[in-house]
């Protein structure tokens, strides 16, 4: 069974091109990992007459993976460690995995590792 993750970034005084720099950055590293696939997420179809078929939402991204704990703690891992660098440490990420949403931003390290261990337990425990 497949289980999705999604990630939703925002990042203040950054425009929309480098918001959408940012994403394509954490979906190529999100894409090392053994996921099944790693996705925009949907805005819609494209209005009629565009050349594209479907518009995304910039800053989203779902993560779709074979439901197991240890990967989805993998996904954390990543996420977490691409928001402690460079141009992403500025950056609030939220992600979500089914009804529970956690928001990596404004906590230390130690914080975020009790948070996440707590909401991977909890995510897998009503799924």
């Amino acid at each position: 069974m497949s289980e999705q993750i999604r990630i939703d970034l925002q990042a203040a005084d950054v425009d929309t091109a480098q918001l959408d720099e940012l994403t394509r950055a954490l979906r190529e590293e999100l894409l090392q990992l053994d996921v099944d696939d790693v996705t925009s997420v949907s805005a819609g179809p494209a209005p009629p007459g565009s050349k594209a078929v479907e518009l995304a939402v910039i800053g989203s991204l779902i993560v779709t993976l074979k439901g197991t704990a240890e990967l989805a703690e993998k996904v954390m891992s990543v996420v977490r460690s691409w928001l402690n660098r460079g141009a992403a440490a500025d950056a609030d990420v939220e992600v979500t995995i089914g009804d529970h949403t956690i928001k990596l931003s404004g906590a230390s390290k130690e914080q975020q590792d009790a948070l996440v261990a707590e909401f991977v337990r909890a995510a897998r425990a009503s799924s």
